[in-house]
């Protein structure tokens, strides 16, 4: 299990630099913060990192592997679905993303009108231009995006919206600002329910707690 900062601190690299993960036995991230742990909040390690950076299970070859795979980096564009925060989106059904065809669904399981419409009914539009703020440029398979590029994320069943380390309420006719990178920044009538500290000291506990068993 990774810690929840540490999670979302890799996750926002892989959108900065080019980034190799290595790891060993079967790792998971948090898709929610806030304890008790449970399965159904979680994500393998490998399907965290998927689209955004190169991961893999250690092995003696794995800088070859790595070399390969950044030569071979390709992006769509903007609407490229591989851009999103996967962990984030809820996506209807499981997408081979780097296949062209599956792109193509992809966009046409989801796309209504201008927007993106996941499975938890949760509706993901494109900032326009003049609206974008907020954070650092960001790079995607080799894409430079706009600085400041997000999604106004509106809700309709659930208010609440996750990531590795905080939890936002959005209320009827608000929205709040999701990045490609899992951040999320205050929009209209969204409020942090569970704050970057709070994971802080959630791992802390946890470490506390591994240490004196």
């Amino acid at each position: 299990m990774l810690q929840r900062r540490d999670a979302a601190q890799m996750y926002e690299d892989m959108h900065r630099r080019s980034v190799a993960v290595i790891y060993e036995g079967k790792p998971v991230v948090r898709t929610n913060p806030r304890p008790p742990f449970r399965d159904d909040r979680t994500v393998s390690l490998r399907e965290f990192c998927k689209y955004k950076c190169y991961a893999e299970n250690v092995s003696s070859d794995w800088e070859s592997a790595f070399d390969e795979w950044l030569t071979n980096i390709k992006c769509d564009g903007r609407d490229d679905p591989r851009i999103l925060p996967l962990q984030i989106f809820s996506a209807k059904e499981s997408f081979e993303l780097d296949e062209l065809a599956e792109r193509q669904r992809f966009r046409r399981s989801h796309r209504v009108g201008r927007a993106l419409v996941d499975k938890r009914k949760r509706r993901w539009s494109s900032a326009r231009p003049g609206t974008r703020h907020g954070r650092e440029p960001q790079t995607v398979r080799g894409l430079r995006l706009d600085d400041g590029f997000h999604w106004d994320v509106t809700m309709s069943r659930s208010p609440v919206i996750t990531s590795s380390t905080t939890i936002w309420e959005v209320r009827s006719g608000g929205y709040i600002n999701v990045y490609p990178d899992g951040c999320m920044r205050t929009g209209k009538k969204s409020q942090l329910i569970w704050s970057a500290a709070d994971s802080a000291k959630a791992d802390e506990d946890e470490r506390r707690r591994s240490r004196s068993k």
